[in-house]
């Protein structure tokens, strides 16, 4: 993260998602909320969608070993949070009120992965996790929600995944369907969460996590690719 650039002082909103960027942020959109219920969005119109994306090298230990240690995201959801407090600092230094979403339980819960599809940042895989175009399904994403007139971007509608099952046959849990999501769709009518759950919970007993789904989608591969990694071929026996 460029913290020199942390440093500057805010000039316009129209600087805000360039400034951001500048500040480490990997993919930077604005979602308009004004069609969910106020509840849900806490009378914010606005929502920035932050995304940051995995170093290549642990997704490919991820890739190899099909575990990972439980902690292994703690350093990239620092630096969000960083990315947060900085966007705060920005918008309130321009005079609008903003707050960082930290999802609840329960179904009405406005999520991250919501927010960065009305913000056009990605949208929904098989796996149920956001895909972004550049960096596949290792993003990692945070929310600022804010009542400053940002320009909104276009929210993505429908899954770019086309035919693809890499993620589908790669769980363990056999937790994808192989179907297809559509904005607006529930994550059950396509994924199974308690399977996934139970997997997860499993490995969380012995300090490990599992998303083997990530590591092997093909818009990761094309990232780790571009990065100058190494990427084995996806039927390469683990070790």
């Amino acid at each position: 993260m460029d913290m020199a650039a942390a440093g500057t002082q805010p000039r316009t909103l129209a600087d805000f998602k360039n400034y951001l960027l500048d500040c480490g942020a990997a993919v930077v959109g604005v979602a308009d909320l004004t069609a969910l219920p106020a509840e849900r969005r806490r009378d914010f119109p606005r929502a920035v969608s932050i995304g940051m994306a995995l170093p290549p090298d642990p997704i490919l230990h991820l890739r190899r070993r099909r575990q990972r240690p439980a902690d292994s995201e703690r350093p990239i959801q620092a630096a969000l949070a960083e990315l947060a407090r900085i966007a705060l600092q920005y918008l309130a230094a321009l005079g609008h009120h903003a707050e960082v979403l930290t999802p609840t339980p329960g179904t009405p819960a406005l999520t991250h992965d919501e927010v960065a599809v009305l913000a056009g940042v990605a949208w929904i895989g098989k796996s149920s996790r956001p895909v972004n175009w550049d960096f596949g399904s290792a993003v990692r994403l945070t929310t600022v929600l804010t009542d400053a007139d940002l320009a909104p971007d276009k929210p993505v509608d429908t899954s770019f995944c086309g035919t693809c099952l890499v993620c589908t046959q790669a769980c363990i849990a056999h937790a994808p369907s192989g179907n297809l999501w559509h904005r607006g769709e529930a994550i059950r009518d396509f994924f199974n969460q308690a399977a996934c759950d139970e997997r997860r919970q499993k490995l969380a007993a012995l300090g490990l996590d599992c998303r083997v789904c990530m590591s092997v989608c093909p818009y990761t591969t094309v990232y780790m690719l571009h990065s100058g990694v190494d990427v084995p071929n996806e039927d390469e026996t683990p070790t």
